[in-house]
C-alpha cells in the first residue's frame, strides 16, 4: 500500500510539472520561473509552430480556387470603384519611372514583413517578455481570423489580376523576394486581410508599449504607414485589404490584451523554484531601451502572489 502511494504521489508531481512547464511556455517563464535567460525560447518556437503549419495547409486548400480568387478580386474592384477608393492603379503609375522608389518599397515589403515579425519576438522575448507574450498571442489569433479569410475568400492580388494595369515590382526587380517569400510555397491568393500591414501594426504596438525611448516610439509609429505604402505601391493588395488588415490586427490586440490581464495571472505557476526566487533578489533592473525583467516579474509571479516570498528571502 505504501509503495502504491508512493508511485502515485511520484506520478502526481511528474503530471504537476509537466502542467507547470506548460502554463510557464503560455506566458513565456523559462522552465525554472525566470525571465533572464534564453530558457524557455524552444517551448516558444514549439507553440508557434502548429500555427504556421496552419498556413500551408490554407495554401493548399486553395490552390484550386484560382478562378474564384479572380472572381473575388473583381468584386473588391467594383465595390471599390463604387466607393471611389480603386487609387492602386493611379499610385503606381506615379512612382514607375523611380527605380529607387520601387526598390525602396520591395525592400520595405520584403524586409519589413516576416524579417521585422521574427526579430521582433526574438528581441521582446529577451528584454520585455509581457510584450513578447502580447505580440504572440495578437498575431496567432488575426492569424487564425486570416486564415479564415484566405480559405473562404481567396483573392488575386492587382498584380496577378491585371498583368498589364499592375507592374509586378516584386517578380521583376527583387531576388529576395524569391528566398524569403517564394511564390512556390505561399499562398499567391492570400489578400484579404492584409498580414504585411496588420502585424506591421501589432509589432509597432508592442514596441510603442515596451519601449520609453520617443526614437523607437517615433519609428513604431511610421513603419506602419511605409507598409501601408508598399503594398499598394507593389501591388500586392487592394485598398480594402488594408482596411481588413487592421480590423484583424485589432481584434488580434484586443484579445491578446484581454489575456494578458484576466488569463495570464492564473497560469503562473503557485511556487516558483528557489532558484528562481534567488535569482529574482540577485538581478538588478537591465539597462536596455524595454521595460526591465524585475517589471516583468511585478506582472508575472507578482500577479500571482509569489512577491511575498521574494519578500521573506530578502527580510
Amino acid at each position: 500500500m505504501a509503495l502504491r502511494a508512493s508511485e502515485r504521489a511520484r506520478h502526481s508531481g511528474r503530471a504537476t510539472s509537466v502542467l507547470d512547464r506548460v502554463r510557464s511556455a503560455i506566458v513565456a517563464l523559462g522552465p525554472d520561473g525566470r525571465t533572464d535567460s534564453w530558457r524557455g525560447f524552444l517551448s516558444q518556437v514549439i507553440l508557434l509552430t502548429p500555427p504556421a503549419l496552419l498556413y500551408f495547409l490554407v495554401r493548399d486548400l486553395v490552390s484550386g480556387q484560382e478562378a474564384e480568387a479572380f472572381s473575388n478580386a473583381a468584386s473588391i474592384v467594383n465595390f471599390q470603384q463604387s466607393l471611389g477608393l480603386d487609387w492602386e492603379a493611379s499610385l503606381q503609375q506615379s512612382i514607375l519611372d523611380s527605380e529607387w522608389v520601387l526598390t525602396l518599397v520591395n525592400w520595405i515589403y520584403i524586409y519589413g514583413h516576416f524579417p521585422l515579425v521574427v526579430g521582433a519576438l526574438f528581441v521582446l522575448f529577451r528584454l520585455s517578455r509581457r510584450n513578447f507574450v502580447v505580440l504572440r498571442n495578437a498575431i496567432v489569433v488575426s492569424g487564425a481570423i486570416g486564415l479564415i479569410c484566405f480559405a473562404i475568400f481567396p483573392v488575386a492580388p492587382p498584380r496577378l489580376f491585371d498583368p498589364d494595369l499592375f507592374f509586378d515590382s516584386l517578380a521583376e526587380l527583387s531576388s529576395s523576394y524569391q528566398v524569403l517569400q517564394n511564390p512556390d510555397i505561399t499562398n499567391q491568393f492570400a489578400a484579404v486581410p492584409s498580414f504585411h500591414v496588420g502585424w506591421n501594426v501589432l509589432v509597432a504596438v508592442a514596441i510603442w508599449r515596451a519601449s520609453p525611448s520617443r526614437s523607437l516610439k517615433l519609428l513604431a509609429l511610421v513603419f506602419p504607414m511605409l507598409m501601408v505604402t508598399a503594398v499598394i505601391l507593389t501591388a500586392n493588395h487592394w485598398v480594402i485589404d488594408i482596411v481588413a488588415g487592421l480590423a484583424v490586427a485589432l481584434i488580434g490586440i484586443g484579445a491578446a490584451i484581454l489575456f494578458e490581464r484576466l488569463v495570464a495571472p492564473r497560469l503562473v505557476p503557485d511556487e516558483p523554484s528557489s532558484k528562481a526566487v534567488s535569482d529574482a533578489q540577485r538581478n538588478e533592473p537591465s539597462d536596455a531601451l524595454m521595460e526591465t525583467e524585475d517589471e516583468w516579474r511585478q506582472w508575472t509571479i507578482g500577479a500571482a502572489g509569489v512577491d511575498r516570498e521574494i519578500h521573506d528571502v530578502n527580510v
